[in-house]
């Protein structure tokens, strides 16, 4: 017999705990193992119960259901978390999820609807409150009528960051690939879609798109189609922060960045976006495989790269999110290999009124590729694609990062304070150390000044 799924309440009004409590309590597949009455207590009693769900409110006192999650996720990742809140804006459900949230509902959800939630995320699945989605839905079809299609943040996550240095980035190379394929199971993508595309298999997929081999039906060319995930299609900060990424890619055209042709909303509202089909490993592939590369090796990588990374500065775009898996590599011959830098999801435009639609407490770029700058939430240039340049090269000459902690924030801390580990002398010449020594300088203005100048 199967064991009831055991489910910790976090609620601090007992009216709205007791009717929940009943609510759960009439099926019996479900088993409410505990209650707490605000975030500090549902973390402690987290960790000494284990349940299988948690419930969490968002606004309590002592510490917000949004802070507990992110603590509860440092060390239960198994555990399914469905914020149980009566806020319904695009900011605090976008906030929920960033945070390590399986699921979203408003406190006037039908209590055999509440369990189905239970039921979805404990199986692995993400919920969505259905009324919410169509509210969501709506607001995104209004904006994505606007010529942009953005939408201005509330306050600057440089702000959240130095006052509180109390974020979770799940986006970190060691357990970002595990956190998304559970909060994000696959989609079921559309045999055809645009009346040109049809769909080949997936290729991969992270927490916030899916990608898919794909053939224009017309032209008989292999794209690659990167799907916005099917939850977070109908939020309007998330399809921004796609139609952004749509925007900054077409601009760019060069031979060593994956071009973009194409991007739209399939029939049933998902975002798209039609890219050249890059056939390779990614530089994270490679060294999973072979631990690290000799230098003549990756001297030819790093200078595709520095002209890739050297046209979109001069587009005034940074990519912000420089890591072994947004690097292609494919055969061009025996001996040679073109490079291709993939995904500019979080890439920026360097200009005074480029939009922001990043939203309160919310880090973006991968911990262990980030520059102190970065990790710190100030305002960024080209230097700190640098600096992240130079994360990557060190990486693929030792085998490992120069920085990785045991946390986000810990790797966080290492990139702002920690001096970089000496490269040993027998693994690259005194030249390419010294170029990487200057990458990786905490000061933007220590560093080069621009790709220009770094020489290989």
């Amino acid at each position: 017999m199967t064991a009831p799924i055991s489910v910790l309440i976090v609620e601090d009004h007992n009216l709205f705990r007791t009717g929940i409590r009943a609510g759960c309590q009439r099926d019996k597949a479900i088993h409410i193992a505990g209650e707490a009455v605000n975030g500090e207590e549902a973390v402690n009693k987290a960790a000494s119960l284990s349940p299988d769900v948690i419930l969490m409110d968002i606004a309590m006192p002592v510490m917000d259901g949004i802070q507990s999650t992110r603590l509860i996720r440092e060390k239960q990742a198994k555990t399914k978390i469905i914020m149980l809140t009566s806020q319904d804006s695009d900011e605090a459900i976008q906030s929920a999820f960033s945070s390590g949230a399986n699921g979203y509902c408003l406190k006037e959800i039908d209590s055999t609807l509440l369990c189905s939630a239970i039921k979805a995320v404990h199986r692995g699945e993400t919920w969505l409150d259905p009324s919410l989605s169509r509210t969501a839905k709506e607001s995104w079809t209004e904006a994505a009528a606007r010529e942009s299609g953005f939408t201005k943040g509330n306050s600057s996550f440089s702000q959240t960051l130095t006052k509180t240095l109390k974020v979770d980035l799940r986006n970190s190379e060691a357990n970002g690939a595990k956190y998304a394929a559970s909060m994000y199971p696959n989609r079921i993508a559309p045999k055809t879609f645009a009346e040109k595309y049809e769909c080949m298999g997936l290729l991969g997929k992270g927490g916030m798109s899916e990608v898919y081999k794909a053939k224009h039906k017309l032209l008989d060319k292999v794209v690659a189609v990167k799907f916005l995930a099917k939850q977070l299609s109908s939020l309007e900060s998330f399809a921004a922060r796609f139609a952004q990424e749509a925007i900054i890619s077409g601009k760019l055209s060069h031979p060593n960045i994956a071009s973009v042709s194409d991007f739209g909303f399939t029939d049933d509202g998902s975002g798209y976006l039609v890219m050249e089909y890059a056939e390779g490993s990614t530089l994270a592939e490679v060294l999973a495989e072979s631990g690290k590369l000799n230098e003549t090796d990756c001297l030819k990588i790093f200078r595709q790269l520095q002209d890739a990374l050297l046209y979109s500065h001069s587009k005034n775009i940074i990519h912000r999110d420089i890591k072994p898996a947004n690097v292609i590599l494919m055969k061009n011959g025996e001996r040679n290999c073109a490079v291709k830098l993939v995904d500019f999801g979080l890439a920026k435009l360097m200009t005074e009124n480029s939009p922001s639609i990043t939203l309160n407490g919310e880090i973006l770029g991968s911990p262990i590729y980030m520059s102190p700058e970065q990790c710190q939430g100030l305002e960024l240039d080209q230097r700190s694609d640098i600096y992240s340049l130079g994360c990557l090269m060190y990486e693929t000459i030792c085998g490992y990062p120069p920085f990785r902690g045991e946390t986000p924030m810990d790797t966080f801390r290492m990139h702002v304070e920690d001096e970089v580990p000496a490269i040993p002398e027998h693994f690259c010449s005194e030249k390419t150390r010294t170029m990487i020594r200057k990458c990786l300088q905490k000061r933007p203005e220590d560093r080069y000044t621009g790709m220009h100048e770094l020489e290989f």
